[in-house]
């Protein structure tokens, strides 16, 4: 399967942020590897939609989400955005950034298999907490991207962990299927038995805010994009609540149960 080329061309990338409650009238700006298919959707869905480009003077509170897919060329360049987004003021007062990467010590890596369409280097988590430091920003809230944020399926945070009997929940998929040398499945259940789920998760989700509260904030987000517009669904637990609903805005409550209750 050529997961490089399925990304590009087909929406199961949205799944990253379409379970998110943008604030504001989403006037949104991406940077990063984005896939053609989800931006086309972007255009759909948002007011505005703009793309990065370097050295390029954004006005002051142009944008209600920052979103960047994956890595940049170093990690000086990492901080200079942060910079630029924070002290340039690019973001609403209620505005956020999210920004997916791959993990470095990510057990899908560490079994053997390649990153999908590395740009530059990937770290670690306690890296990704240097690099907002150096940037001079507050930490931000990590979320915990399972088998990864180019085709997410499950999506934790430190106040919702995977418990050792949700690894049939997950899905495992590689890029070189033919180098991988042990069980991602057994790694992970050992990180999980050990406490160290959040250092091997394969990608994380890093969200910024100056405003957004804990009880605005999912715990956890269980995702199933391959079912069409219509009957895609996303499972979100947030503030004690559990809501399901369409992961597109086409879809439909209707076609979502009639789904599952084919399954």
């Amino acid at each position: 399967m050529d997961l490089k080329r399925l990304y590009q061309e087909s929406e199961l990338g949205w799944a990253l942020i379409g379970w998110y409650d943008f604030p504001g009238t989403s006037r949104v700006l991406i940077a990063g590897q984005y896939s053609a298919a989800c931006v086309a959707l972007m255009q759909q869905i948002f007011q505005q939609v703009e793309f990065y480009e370097c050295g390029r003077d954004y006005p002051a509170f142009a944008f209600d989400a920052v979103l960047v897919f994956g890595e940049m060329r170093s990690r000086e360049e990492c901080i200079s955005f942060l910079v630029q987004v924070s002290h340039g003021n690019w973001l609403q007062p209620h505005g956020v950034l999210l920004w997916a990467a791959d993990n470095r010590l990510g057990a899908r890596f560490l079994c053997g298999d390649s990153r999908l369409d590395p740009q530059g280097d990937c770290y670690t988590r306690q890296e990704w907490q240097d690099i907002f430091q150096l940037a001079e920003l507050t930490q931000p809230r990590f979320h915990y991207v399972m088998p990864g944020w180019h085709f997410p399926r499950n999506i934790y945070t430190d106040d919702y962990l995977p418990a050792e009997n949700s690894l049939s929940r997950m899905d495992f998929i590689y890029v070189c299927p033919e180098n991988i040398i042990r069980s991602e499945q057994d790694l992970v259940k050992d990180g999980i038995k050990n406490g160290i789920f959040p250092a091997i998760v394969n990608s994380f989700l890093m969200e910024w805010s100056r405003t957004i509260t804990k009880d605005q904030q999912a715990m956890y987000v269980d995702l199933t994009a391959d079912k069409g517009h219509k009957a895609s669904a996303l499972i979100c637990y947030m503030n004690r609540k559990v809501c399901k609903k369409p992961l597109f805005p086409k879809g439909s409550v209707a076609a979502i149960y009639k789904n599952g209750e084919r399954l």
